[in-house]
């Protein structure tokens, strides 16, 4: 009986958490506080809101036919988004989800009698598209104002408020809403939404629910998708009167990272591993998955040996989830690319700097590696350098971003913007 390394047994999925340090910058935003309502004719806002949402958390689910395994995002708020079922507001700062990032869990077993090596991945990436879905998020407990941002990476298109007003109470937990309970009923033409939209409601507001500490928003908002889609979503947010007061299988050997380009398609990456399975045993390790956007991605992982053989493959299918207000998602600084300026320009500077990498996921920040005579320089002189590499940076057409001094164990000695 011949003797081989088997066949992946485990090729499953783990998740690595990821957080947002940093608020977002609203790029499209618009706030309404002078809109054309109407009073005529809006829709019935009663109804049974029976969304009971434990958990804002994204995280991924698969499922496994033949040789391809299928990733896609679980999150009990898209589903009811893109069901058209109702939800709540939520209360957040920077990022509404609590948002992980998918990795593929890959386990090896040798039967032979030697160990074997494996030196590197292969992902032959055969498809993406970006996924352009809207996700409409209302904010729980804006002040005097109904606050709503767009999650997806599509925009909502031709976008009609429907608004009325109840007790705070109307927002607790799952109940019926009965439509003659809704007072201050209006409708309002939005337009497009990109990103963010801002309604102010101080003079909105019924005049016997003004005395009220809060009210409960109740609405229906109907837009269509790029692709001609038509959406309607009821919902419910608390809305505040005044300002609040104070309060309120075994362990991976390794991890390698795996970042894909959305809207991307056709082209390969290798990524160099460097594990290996002893004798009679087997080896476990992990490929986190880096993204910029919501997108969807077919492609083909390899586990290739150092004598070039392929030892298992699967294909992927996945759906990633990336809110759009995640700014700050940074894969490891294996993951970053060389920027290139001039030759003569890196010949003047590479005594001090001795590459400027880009981070792929947010290309607009930029390290520059630095040797001990940069480290030992007057302040004087780095600026001095400091100018030469935005002038260069600008002869590549990169005007402004945010920079890193990085020293060789990778310690940011000075950041800041240009």
């Amino acid at each position: 009986m011949s003797k081989s390394v088997s066949a992946v047994v485990g090729f499953g999925l783990a998740f690595l958490s990821s957080f947002a340090a940093e608020a977002a910058q609203d790029l499209d935003g618009k706030t309404m506080s002078t809109v054309v309502i109407s009073s005529t004719d809006v829709p019935d806002l009663g109804g049974t809101y029976d969304e009971n949402i434990t958990s804002n958390q994204v995280t991924y689910n698969s499922s496994l036919a033949g040789n391809t395994l299928s990733i896609y995002p679980n999150s009990e708020y898209l589903q009811k988004v893109y069901n058209g079922n109702s939800v709540n507001g939520i209360h957040y700062y920077w990022v509404p989800f609590d948002w992980v990032i998918p990795e593929l869990s890959i386990k090896l077993n040798n039967s032979m009698d030697h160990d074997v090596t494996f030196s590197r991945l292969n992902v032959h990436v055969s498809d993406s598209t970006v996924d352009i879905r809207p996700v409409p998020v209302f904010y729980w407990g804006s002040v005097e104002s109904l606050s709503l941002k767009n999650e997806g990476w599509g925009p909502m298109r031709s976008a009609k408020l429907a608004l009325g007003f109840a007790k705070s109470s109307k927002c607790d937990g799952p109940q019926t809403v009965m439509a003659d309970s809704i007072a201050g009923k209006f409708e309002t033409t939005v337009g497009d939404i990109n990103e963010y939209y801002r309604l102010d409601l101080a003079d909105l507001l019924p005049i016997d629910l003004r005395g009220e500490p809060d009210v409960c928003a109740v609405g229906l908002l109907r837009f269509s998708d790029s692709d001609g889609n038509d959406h309607a979503l009821r919902f419910r947010t608390l809305v505040l009167l005044g300002f609040p007061g104070v309060g309120a299988p075994g362990p991976p050997t390794a991890n390698y990272s795996l970042y894909l380009e959305p809207g991307k398609s056709n082209y390969d990456i290798q990524i160099p591993i460097s594990q290996v399975v002893p004798a009679k045993s087997y080896d476990n390790f992990t490929v986190s998955i880096y993204s910029k956007k919501s997108a969807a991605f077919k492609f083909n992982i390899q586990v290739v040996s150092t004598d070039g053989k392929v030892a298992t493959e699967r294909n992927i299918h996945l759906t990633y989830f990336v809110p759009r207000s995640m700014r700050v998602l940074d894969p490891p600084k294996s993951l970053f690319s060389d920027f290139n300026i001039d030759p003569e320009d890196n010949e003047r500077l590479k005594r001090y700097v001795t590459s400027i990498k880009q981070n792929p996921v947010n290309p607009e920040e930029l390290t520059f590696d630095i040797t001990e005579d940069w480290i030992l320089l007057p302040l004087k002189k780095r600026t001095e350098i400091h100018k030469l590499l935005i002038t260069a940076l600008a002869k590549k057409g990169t005007l402004s971003g945010r920079f890193c001094y990085a020293n060789a164990e990778d310690r940011c000695l000075r950041s800041g913007e240009f």
